[in-house]
């Protein structure tokens, strides 16, 4: 018996060391999962009416218990990021949408974010034709489309009365010239020395102030090489617009920015003089104050107003 047991239970000194090794390490892991036992007991059935309530108020659909959920718009499976305004503001009066200012935007009731969002598809050739336009922005809700309805209005769209085959004829052989402010990106692209970084700056500036009064503010876009402004001055004109100019004294840094002609530092240097001094009396002030050279007060001006 004893031989057998030897032959089948002996172990060296080495086979020993690691059995009893093991044998510890076994009963240690053993005691740490029985003291965390102790420390968590098994959880209680949860509440069945509490989950209830809980989905409920988590339901975008329930605007009883959580009312301030943000509405979505449409048929759009996205949610709308933008909360309705707590308050509106009623307009002056009458109002065409088209190239507002920021700033009016947010005097109406909007956030900054929700009219620069406008901004941005103006900038992008977007025109509103009809109410129902505005209405399809995902940043105007219900309730401020109500508000601003009324107010709406949009200019009468114009048809030419058809030429004769003769006219159209004799027309064509002659160069038309095409009107930086009326023209579409297609046309301005044809255009010599026109980039389409520049097209973009082009149709921005239409959007934010109406237009260019003088054609030779296109010089002053970086990158235009000055080598093609014969050829772009004999191809191309500047109608008489009514620019839309920006408050001197209540504009924003970006409002100001996108003035075209003014610079990152000039803008920087008003808008610190009149955080420093208060409101400018007048325009004219720029020149006085030697915050602008004379011959770029000329450009800018019809930009700018104190009234």
């Amino acid at each position: 018996m004893k031989k057998w047991w030897n032959a089948y239970f002996y172990w060296n000194s080495r086979e020993r060391k690691g059995i009893f090794y093991l044998l510890i390490i076994v009963l240690l892991l053993a005691g740490v999962n029985l003291y965390f036992r102790t420390l968590n007991p098994e959880m209680p059935e949860p509440d069945t009416e509490f989950l209830a309530l809980a989905n409920r108020f988590n339901s975008p659909e329930d605007e009883e218990l959580n009312p301030s959920r943000e509405k979505t718009y449409g048929n759009s499976p996205f949610r709308n990021t933008y909360k309705s305004p707590k308050k509106f503001e009623k307009p002056d009066g009458p109002f065409n949408p088209n190239g507002l200012a920021i700033s009016e935007w947010m005097k109406l009731g909007l956030s900054e974010a929700q009219a620069e969002s406008i901004k941005r598809f103006e900038e992008k050739g977007g025109v509103f034709r009809s109410k129902e336009d505005l209405k399809k922005m995902y940043v105007i809700s219900e309730e401020f489309y109500n508000h601003i309805e009324p107010f709406l209005v949009f200019p009468e769209r114009t048809f030419p009365e058809p030429k004769s085959k003769e006219s159209a004829y004799s027309e064509s052989r002659t160069i038309q010239k095409v009107d930086i402010n009326s023209a579409d990106s297609a046309q301005l692209e044809m255009l010599p020395g026109v980039s389409p970084k520049m097209v973009s700056f082009i149709l921005k500036t239409r959007s934010k102030f109406g237009g260019f009064h003088t054609i030779e503010q296109l010089k002053d876009f970086r990158g235009f090489r000055s080598e093609y402004f014969e050829k772009l001055s004999a191809k191309a004109y500047v109608s008489e617009v009514k620019i839309k100019p920006v408050h001197l004294n209540y504009c924003t840094f970006s409002e100001l920015l996108a003035v075209p002609g003014l610079d990152f530092e000039t803008v920087k240097a008003i808008i610190k003089h009149r955080e420093r001094n208060g409101h400018f009396q007048k325009t004219e002030d720029l020149v006085t104050l030697n915050l602008a050279e004379p011959g770029l007060y000329a450009k800018i001006a019809p930009y700018l107003t104190i009234l």
